[in-house]
């Protein structure tokens, strides 16, 4: 059952990712894109400005470097710590090599903070849905504690969807390019941990 669900997951992420490459490519996406930053838009505020900021940081270079220092440090099991570590290269690399694929630019609107480089699909969605969802897998497969694992996963997917709002708040991305992070991720979760899972016991 588990593997039946797996698959159905990895095709409705490829598909998902598939729809919208072609839609970016025949310029049918806009629409899309300029509803949900209307609807998020109207939402702008000092506070949640802030906040957001504070969300978008957590899921840059530097709070994905300290997250990872951290479970290094404190994580006992070795072996998890060297496929967290590969986890994360490889998205690094793949989310870098989409973005020169499709060379997209960012969207030209009200930009809260200035970044640079391509928008699809977005580094932050792509490599924080990656990321955090190798440790939404590992909780779910080593905690015993059955309410201990459900808040643990809770509250990563709860982040992994914040800091893809966050990047469509402050305007530096479209929200296909953060949906279509997500899609690919989820794509790619599911064939790493297939692929990883006797090695990790």
């Amino acid at each position: 059952m588990k593997q039946k669900i797996r698959w159905i997951m990895l095709i409705i992420a490829l598909v998902l990712f598939g729809i919208i490459v072609y839609c970016l490519n025949v310029g049918k996406i806009h629409a899309f894109d300029n509803y949900i930053y209307n609807v998020i838009s109207k939402t702008i505020s000092p506070v949640l400005t802030t906040i957001a900021i504070i969300i978008t940081n957590i899921g840059g270079t530097i709070g994905v470097a300290i997250v990872t220092l951290l479970l290094m440090i404190f994580m006992k099991n070795r072996n998890h710590k060297k496929y967290i570590l590969i986890n994360l290269a490889i998205i690094l690399l793949s989310n870098q090599a989409l973005k020169y694929i499709f060379v997209r630019e960012r969207p030209d609107i009200n930009r809260l903070v200035e970044v640079t480089g391509f928008s699809f699909p977005s580094g932050h969605s792509m490599v924080n849905a990656a990321f955090y969802g190798f440790l939404v897998y590992l909780a779910y497969k080593y905690i015993e504690n059955k309410r201990t694992r459900n808040i643990i996963i809770t509250l990563l997917l709860l982040l992994i969807f914040l800091i893809g709002l966050s990047r469509v708040y402050l305007g530096v991305h479209y929200a296909s390019d953060v949906v279509g992070g997500f899609a690919i991720s989820t794509a790619y979760l599911m064939i790493f941990t297939v692929l990883i899972r006797q090695k990790l016991d």
